[in-house]
């Protein structure tokens, strides 16, 4: 019997004998928290048909619902084969993980994506193919067509034609800060703008907190300083300050900031001229983005670069090599990839992505926006930023 051919867990399981202990495990893997994950209970799990999945929406496990199992079982399957194939094509530096492929093949690859389903598709898998690499031909021929019954698609994108800026507004009352507004670092050798996230809560001191990306801030320091040596580093908003640098994640790409003279709010508003307000209440876990992905469903950023975008999550899991300066080059975590290439722009590095709660009401947030390639954007995700550090939107 081949790998295609084994019937999944999810359908030989007996949910008689699915332990709480079993749920938490399951869930916990599925990229929701511990805190989540205790909210869903063995009731949640023989509550549901016998072709449903019972998950939590976000991190906290306030919002659940149910999801077909077919599919369920498809996408954990086609979660395994793209950590099979990101381990071959996308090593960490110095790793002797990729045996399957040469330095050749692996120069040609630029990310291994997983998509949940878009399109009315079945899961399955891209490898992006950068379109100028001498070894483009190599690398097509590297990338099977499928593993444990799953597509593998091979992507070759090209780049979209820069649109231009947007003119936000900067606010004069700086006692309250939402998301979508702009934050500045400098230093004596330079200066950056980007944007604020809505507030960001911290599991571990239990304060609410600001927070932006954090490439920018590193970008401040022209080159000098990196990680824990931003700490301390102060951000402003229209010339005050607003607070300080208190914890840096590089491989993350998030700052958050120990706000001063100000109370962060739960939501982002529109930089053009404050007439829209959102109100993000939680952190999507990995299942409710991979949901987002299935349904098709858009999310949407503001931001005082493009100000406003909006578009489909299409894919997530690629692991990028991020440089800002000489002392910060690393690989960024589990990404989620939405919209197109000028769906955020210069500036608004630091917004986040959000949609709405599919099990209840406002919105959930997806991604802090870091980077854009030829025709997406994206940046790491939140359910992995809260299982790393304990941070999450809400």
């Amino acid at each position: 019997m081949t790998d295609e051919d084994k019937p999944s867990s999810i359908h030989s399981r007996k949910l008689g004998r699915f332990t709480r202990r079993r749920l938490l495990r399951v869930l916990s893997a599925a990229g929701i928290s511990s805190a989540a994950a205790g909210a869903l209970s063995v009731d949640h799990v023989r509550g549901a048909a016998s072709d449903q999945v019972p998950v939590a929406y976000d991190v906290e496990g306030n919002s659940e619902g149910y999801v077909p199992a077919d599919w369920y079982d498809r996408l954990a399957k086609a979660r395994d084969v793209r950590d099979r194939l990101d381990g071959e094509f996308l090593p960490e530096p110095a790793s002797d993980r990729a045996e399957t492929a040469t330095e050749r093949v692996r120069d040609a690859v630029t990310g291994v994506w997983l998509d949940a389903g878009t399109g009315n598709s079945e899961p399955h898998v891209i490898v992006s193919l950068d379109e100028e690499s001498e070894s483009l031909g190599d690398a097509r021929g590297a990338v099977p067509e499928r593993m444990r019954g799953i597509d593998i698609e091979v992507e070759v994108a090209e780049r979209e034609e820069e649109l231009t800026d947007c003119t936000p507004k900067q606010k004069g009352d700086t006692s309250q800060m939402p998301g979508g507004l702009s934050v500045d670092f400098s230093s004596e050798e330079s200066s950056a703008r980007g944007t604020l996230t809505s507030r960001m809560y911290d599991e571990n001191d239990y304060v609410y907190r600001l927070a932006t990306a954090a490439h920018v801030p590193e970008a401040a320091t022209n080159g000098n300083d990196c990680g824990t040596q931003l700490e301390g580093m102060e951000a402003r908003h229209n010339g005050t300050k607003i607070g300080e640098v208190h914890f840096v994640d590089h491989e993350n790409d998030i700052a958050v900031i120990e706000a001063t003279n100000t109370t962060p709010l739960d939501e982002v508003w529109d930089p053009r001229d404050f007439s829209d307000k959102y109100t993000v209440k939680s952190t999507m876990s990995k299942d409710c983005v991979d949901t987002f992905m299935k349904d098709d469903k858009k999310v949407k950023k503001y931001g005082v670069g493009r100000c406003f975008g909006t578009g489909k999550i299409t894919a997530r899991g690629k692991k990028e090599r991020a440089y800002v300066n000489e002392s910060c080059t690393t690989y960024w975590r589990d990404c989620v990839r939405w919209g197109t290439f000028n769906s955020i722009g210069p500036g608004d590095s630091g917004s986040i992505a959000f949609g709405p709660d599919p099990g209840g009401s406002d919105y959930l947030a997806s991604n802090i926006n870091s980077w854009r390639w030829f025709d997406y954007s994206a940046g790491p995700a939140g359910y992995a930023i809260d299982n790393t550090h304990g941070y999450y939107w809400g």
